[in-house]
């Protein structure tokens, strides 16, 4: 049987769902994203487990899980592919005698596991 805080965020008590951002933090316990940084901010441990925590580690875990969905993203914070890594393609063109490369974008369409 599943226990009730893999299914609940224990601060809101809304149901965790694969539609919701949520946070597993190092404990592996697990919250929506902007309940367990109001959490830690007027108390740096887990709810569950009292483990320490930090405002900056949660938003370290919430940057990296976006980094992940969103490689292409860019800006401030967010990691960008670099040339050499994006796959290339020889596409023919009819009337072309040499075949054009074509840079193909590739997303990492992975989850983190609830």
């Amino acid at each position: 049987m599943t226990d009730l805080r893999d299914r609940e965020c224990a601060i809101c008590f809304d149901e965790l769902s694969p539609r919701t951002s949520v946070v597993r933090l190092l404990c592996r316990h697990r919250f929506h994203d902007l309940c367990i940084l109001r959490w830690v901010k007027k108390s740096p441990v887990c709810p569950f487990c009292s483990r320490k925590t930090t405002v900056r580690a949660v938003q370290g875990i919430i940057r990296r899980r976006s980094n992940r969905n969103n490689p292409m993203g860019g800006g401030k914070g967010k990691r960008e592919l670099l040339p050499q890594a994006v796959p290339q393609v020889p596409v023919s063109v009819p009337g072309q005698e040499i075949p054009q490369v074509v840079q193909v974008p590739t997303v990492d369409l992975t989850r983190d596991s609830l």
